[in-house]
């Protein structure tokens, strides 16, 4: 679902399918990270329950630190549509 809303909003023209599919991305994405981090937490020894969901959450944290900026520097060389 994750790729497949990407996908559309990459291709689409109208605003409003655009807006739809970053929603549907948005859910698909707060799904997967439920289940990434139970399952994290889960793999580990008991000792390293709470390194587990913080090794995921530094991905998120890095995405948002350098994705934003980097999305930036796209939707001005490339479009708008470049960043999405």
């Amino acid at each position: 679902m994750f790729l497949a809303a990407h996908t559309v909003g990459a291709a689409t023209t109208s605003f409003a399918v655009l807006f739809v599919t970053r929603v549907v991305a948005a859910l698909a994405n707060a799904g997967f990270l439920a289940v990434a981090l139970t399952t994290a937490a889960s793999l580990v020894a008991p000792r390293q329950k709470g390194r587990a969901p913080a090794v995921l959450l530094s991905g998120t944290t890095v995405a948002t630190v350098a994705g934003v900026p980097a999305g930036s520097v796209l939707g001005t060389v490339l479009g708008w549509r470049a960043a999405f």
